[in-house]
């Protein structure tokens, strides 16, 4: 059997695969690029994600947003507010902070099933475009 390596995001059985398996809309499969952008929608796409350790649900979205940051099994649900501030370090998309449901005192979630409901900001009020929306 004969594997074809050529772009996965032009290959309808692949897209169909990825969109079944993980829940993120084809389209939003085609577009998308490792890094800071779009935040709000790819946290939304882990909020259903179940892992075996607390701090795995962080460690998974590292390379989505393109993140290095220390792997430090034991820190439980530091490790998703960890994740959260390199994001913020890196750009300046305030719909990481359009959530809802967290048991935390804090204006960053505690999860990504915090990010399960619809965006609430209006994009016409708060996108900022600022160097692409990313800080450099």
């Amino acid at each position: 059997m004969t594997i074809d390596t050529g772009n996965q995001k032009q290959d309808e059985l692949w897209l169909g695969a990825l969109t079944n398996a993980s829940g993120i809309p084809r389209d939003d499969l085609v577009r998308l690029e490792a890094g800071c952008q779009d935040v709000r929608s790819k946290l939304y796409w882990a909020s259903d994600r179940v892992t075996t350790r607390v701090e795995d649900i962080a460690y998974c979205l590292m390379g989505i947003f393109d993140i290095s940051m220390p792997v430090l099994y034991g820190e439980g649900a530091v490790a998703f507010t960890r994740l959260q501030e390199e994001i913020m370090k890196r750009t300046y998309d305030i719909y990481i902070f359009d959530w809802t449901a967290s048991t935390l005192n804090s204006c960053l979630a505690s999860h990504p099933r915090c990010f399960v409901e619809e965006e609430f900001l209006p994009k016409h009020l708060w996108r900022r475009k600022l160097s692409g929306s990313s800080m450099h």
